[in-house]
Parts: C-alpha cells; structure tokens; sequence
C-alpha cells in the first residue's frame, strides 16, 4: 500500500511536470508564430512613406544653386524638372510681377523680361500630372551690376616735329565683385581717337589708319584684353581715346574716355 501511494505521487508529480512543458512550449510556439505574422504583414503591406520626388529650376543664369544672376533690362529662359516623371501642369509664379515679366507662365520652359528698375526677387514653379508627384521649386533672383569696361593709354612723344609720338590703348573688363560682365556679353564697340592720331592696328584692318572705327565680338584678345596701338605724327601733348560699348546682356550703352598725357592713364 505504501509503495502504491508512492507510485501514485511520483505519476502525478510527471503529469504535472509534462503539462507544464507543453504549456510553455506552446506558448512559445504561439509567440513565435505571431512574430512571423507581424513579419510578414510589414512585409507584404503597402509602403506607407510616399515615394520621394525632387524637382528644380534650371537655367544659364544659374551658377549657384537656388540663384539666379541677372542684369536689370535682360531676358532670361528658365525650364522646370521633376524627377518622378514629365509633369503636364506646370505654373509659374513671381513676386514682383511689376519688375520681374512672366512673358508666359505655364509649360516647362518660360522666358521671363527683366525690367530696367529690377532690384531682386523670386521666381517659383511648381508641377505635377503624367507620373510626376507635385513637387515645387523657388529660385532667388539676384541682380548683376552694368558696368562699363575699363580704357588703359599710355603715350610718349621723343620729340616735337618728329612724328614718332605714339602709344597704345587697353581695354579691359572690370574686376569687382559683382560685375560678372564678359566679352561675349559686348556685341560691338565703337572707338575715336583725337584729331591727329591714327590706329596702327593691323587686325581688323578697317582699323588702320583712322581715328575712329568699331569693333565687334569676337574680339582679339592678349591676356583678356583688347590691345590697340596708335600714333600721333604731331606729337600732340595728350591724347584722348573714347570707346562706347554695347551689350546683349539687356544692360544699356555705356561710354569710358581716357586721356594719356604721357604716362599710362586709365578711365574712371
């Protein structure tokens, strides 16, 4: 009887001891298989973070991102992109519509007209539709100076009567910050001597020998600069070189003068 009882303990401590371990391996199990659930639903569900669009102003004017550099009086084109396709509506706004001319403002490329008095401003576009997201872009417009190319004379008579005074003029463009002016930006220059004194310029040769003349882009250029010499037969004592410059850039005609009495002499 007492090894009956015995029996009987150790069976139902096993019982037990099993149903405990199946309890817990289930749960386990169970677990387990609502991690591979959750799993597979992030898996198979729908991104929930919007595919990623960028989109942009481009243009010549654009050097620095987001700016554009103008001169007052210009006209400029502009072309927005959208990565996420070609949009088919596309609108373009500014904030000084007064100084800053949308000659059109849809499409994806517009021509704007700067106006003479433009100080600054911005102009923003923004589109979507054919696969395109919407997607808007600003540029900041900032304004260029006009300025005028600097006249460099030097001159030197050896002796009145003698007819060997003679010099050169040098035309240069302007180092400051923010006259980003080039040679191509001059579509012409128109150039006079005082009386008496003749370019010896050989190239162009409609420079030859006279007083006065043009000159128009492309022009021959010695370290960036336009270099002409002259002379003066009777050996005047100063000379004066005047050259007025006309730009494409929609900045308007601007005219320097130098006058060498000798020595080199540079225009204001």
């Amino acid at each position: 009887m007492k090894n009956l009882k015995i029996y009987l303990s150790i069976t139902f401590i096993l019982l037990i001891t099993s149903a405990t371990f199946l309890a817990c391996t289930s749960d386990e199990s169970d677990k387990q298989t609502a991690k591979t659930s959750i799993e597979e639903s992030k898996t198979n569900s729908p991104t929930s973070k919007a595919i990623q669009t960028t989109c942009g102003i481009v243009s010549p004017t654009i050097s620095i991102p987001e700016t554009s550099e103008v001169f007052p009086g210009s006209q400029v084109t502009y072309t927005y992109t959208n990565t996420t396709g070609t949009p088919s509506n596309i609108q373009w706004s500014t904030n000084d519509p007064v100084n800053i001319q949308l000659l059109s403002n849809t499409g994806s490329t517009i021509t704007v007209k700067y106006s003479n008095s433009f100080t600054g401003g911005q102009i923003t576009a923004g589109g979507t539709g054919d696969g395109a997201l919407f997607c808007q872009s600003i540029v900041n417009v900032v304004k260029l100076d006009c300025c005028t190319p600097v006249l460099s004379a030097s001159y030197i008579c050896r002796g009145s009567g003698t007819g060997s005074a003679g010099g050169s003029l040098e035309i240069s463009i302007p180092t400051s910050n923010n006259c980003k002016i080039t040679w191509e930006h001059i579509t012409k220059i128109d150039l006079s001597l005082s009386d008496g004194t003749k370019f010896t310029v050989t190239n162009p040769s409609s420079l030859y020998n006279q007083s006065q003349g043009t000159l128009t882009y492309p022009y021959i250029l010695t370290n960036n600069k336009i270099n002409l010499p002259f002379r003066n037969q009777e050996c005047s004592p100063d000379i004066a070189c005047t050259a007025t410059f006309y730009f494409n850039n929609g900045c308007p005609p601007a005219t320097a003068t130098v006058v060498t009495l000798g020595p080199l002499e540079t225009s204001n």
